[in-house]
C-alpha cells in the first residue's frame, strides 16, 4: 500500500519540523482557549491536551535535530573527507 502525500506537507527533516511547529501551535491555541473558559474541566484540558501537545512538539523538534546531526556526522566520517571549517587557514 502506498501513501499519498497531501499537498503542502513536506517529508524528511523539513516535514518533522513542520509537524513539530503544528503541534506546538495547536497546543498553544488549546491553552489559550481554556484560559477564557471558566469551568473545572478547562484546567484538565489545559494540563493534559494543551501541555501534552506542546511537549510532544518540543520532543519531536529536539528528536529531529539530534537525529539529523547524528546522520550528518556519520556521513562526513564515512565519506573519508575531512570536515573543513572556515576558521582554519
Amino acid at each position: 500500500m502506498s501513501w499519498i502525500q497531501p499537498p503542502g506537507l513536506r517529508t524528511g527533516f523539513a516535514g518533522r519540523l513542520q509537524l513539530a511547529g503544528l503541534l506546538i501551535a495547536t497546543g498553544i491555541v488549546v491553552e489559550l482557549g481554556t484560559l477564557f473558559w471558566n469551568h473545572p474541566v478547562s484546567l484538565f484540558l489545559f494540563l493534559t491536551l494543551g501541555a501534552g501537545l506542546v511537549v510532544a512538539g518540543m520532543v519531536l523538534y529536539l528528536w529531529s535535530v539530534v537525529t539529523r546531526s547524528e546522520r550528518g556526522h556519520l556521513e562526513s566520517v564515512d565519506s573519508g573527507h575531512p570536515i573543513r571549517r572556515s576558521d582554519q587557514t
